[in-house]
């Protein structure tokens, strides 16, 4: 008996990516499976009464894309927070701030993500005596792209925070270089001084805005992602969603067990989690599933944190921030293993990605990790010898081509024209026998994954100008970053 199709797309250019050449004229699906590709003629047999037919127009057909590394839940946060995304300047900012400012005293005042380098005429941060002169009396906490904040006087008082303040572990509190007073800087693990005192949005609230995100996702061809840190708050909300068959995106968590990218709590604390997680999150859900824990190594190259092996050529003495030593990290890497856990570690910088693999290579040695596909987040500064320890364990690259498209010109600014050509080496890794698989790091970076499969091919930055040549790769590649390569990462191929 012929199996007969819900739906024939036909009369198209349908990549199936099984080969470069692999175009085909029609596809045919019933209920939520493709059941055939082929030319029109043979798809077409496989209708009846019934089917719905489609004339693309010789249109252009892709699978689903994959973003294999997304803040979702953070740009849904950002939507009810205080949106800096246009600000042009430091006036800007304090005049929508001055804008958002509460009737009641005392409550916060929270921004969404945005990037003062990339976006400000100033070329600099906010200090917290700016904010302070819009709003004194309100704790202000403006969140940057994950890696810094700045805080006005308020907030650092309600933290307890005052200049004989320790600087903590992975982090750095921000001071004037000449009074040693404080500059509302925060970095890294700072952030968390003040953050965890904020309390969460409405669950309620928060449900809609993942929907929302989820369908602009959508519109742009994305049928899957990873997410980029997902606490175990985001899991309650997506797991509501979940139940209640609202997903419209497969989602993959990275996931940070205690809420924190690098957590504070003991080995056995963390061990005793784990075993907890194992029986509270699906593993092989089709659209909610657990793809790896995840730590946070250092911070951003356009922000001077990301950890290097030399110093910041504009900042001599600035090596970047390592938020764990190499014992700890080994240790929670290696628990991990053997709890059965997948990995992917964030690290931008080359001595980041040194740590990274060392703690990948200590793991092996225990409880082999090969055919696991442990995850390099972002490997933006990665060395020739490191592609090659990355394709010996059997790492993927999780990497954001798009980050280059957008702050390019920031990159330069603070590594110099050299480094910054050979930021995010796409042809390097491939050439070195690497899976890399393409992604936005949203919402730092626009999700739109056609713009990132544009830098990766031209390195052309939004200003036009090209950064690194002999790292473009080819279209097909870049397709097979979001679509094949993106699916090995997720185990869904």
């Amino acid at each position: 008996m012929t199996l007969s199709s819900d739906t024939i797309l036909y009369n198209g250019k349908i990549h199936t990516m099984r080969s470069k050449s692999d175009i085909v004229e029609a596809i045919a699906i019933k209920g939520d499976k493709v059941i055939s590709t082929g030319s029109n003629k043979d798809v077409q047999s496989l209708s009846d009464s019934e089917t719905i037919k489609i004339d693309l127009g010789g249109r252009l057909v892709l699978p689903g894309l994959i973003d294999t590394h997304t803040h979702l839940e953070t740009i849904a946060e950002g939507m009810i927070n205080v949106n800096l995304k246009g600000a042009r300047s430091i006036d800007e900012v304090l005049k929508t701030i001055e804008e958002n400012v509460p009737d009641e005293p005392n409550k916060w005042v929270v921004s969404s993500f945005w990037h003062p380098f990339a976006q400000l005429r100033e070329k600099r941060l906010p200090t917290r005596y700016e904010i302070d002169k819009v709003c004194p009396n309100n704790p202000v906490l403006l969140l940057t792209v994950g890696h810094f904040a700045i805080a006005n006087s308020r907030a650092l008082e309600v933290a307890g925070i005052d200049k004989s303040s320790p600087d903590p572990d992975g982090g750095k509190i921000g001071r004037d270089p000449l009074t040693g007073n404080l500059n509302g800087v925060l970095q890294e693990s700072a952030i968390r001084l003040i953050q965890r005192l904020i309390s969460p949005h409405n669950e309620n609230d928060l449900e809609e805005k993942y929907i929302e995100v989820m369908g602009a996702y959508n519109e742009l061809g994305i049928t899957s992602i990873v997410t980029g840190a997902t606490t175990p708050q985001d899991l309650k909300i997506w797991k509501k969603l979940h139940s209640k068959s609202r997903m419209n995106l497969r989602i993959n968590l990275a996931f940070l067990p205690t809420g924190e990218e690098v957590p504070l709590a003991s080995e056995e604390e963390f061990h005793s989690i784990l075993n907890e997680l194992k029986l509270s999150v699906p593993l092989d859900d089709r659209f909610l599933s657990l793809g790896y824990i995840k730590f946070v190594l250092d911070g951003g190259m356009t922000l001077k944190t990301a950890a290097l092996s030399k110093s910041y050529p504009d900042d001599q003495g600035n090596y970047g921030i390592l938020t764990m030593n190499q014992k700890r990290l080994n240790a929670l890497v290696s628990l991990c293993n053997r709890s059965s856990f997948r990995v992917g570690i964030h690290a931008v910088g080359d001595r980041a990605i040194d740590a990274v693999l060392e703690s990948y290579e200590e793991a092996n040695k225990e409880n082999s990790i090969g055919g696991k596909r442990f995850i390099l987040i972002h490997g933006f500064l990665i060395r020739p010898d490191q592609i090659s320890r990355v394709s010996q364990m059997g790492i993927l690259v999780a990497t954001q081509n798009v980050f280059m498209y957008e702050k390019a010109e920031v990159t330069a600014r603070f590594l110099g024209e050299v480094h910054s050509n050979f930021a995010i080496p796409t042809r390097s890794i491939i050439n070195g026998g690497v899976v890399v698989t393409g992604g936005s790091d949203a919402d730092v970076n626009s999700f739109n994954p056609f713009l990132g499969i544009y830098q990766a091919v031209t390195r052309k930055s939004r200003e036009g100008k090209v950064f690194g040549p002999e790292e473009k790769i080819g279209r097909w590649e870049a397709l097979c970053m979001y679509t094949k390569w993106a699916a090995l990462q997720t185990f869904e191929e």
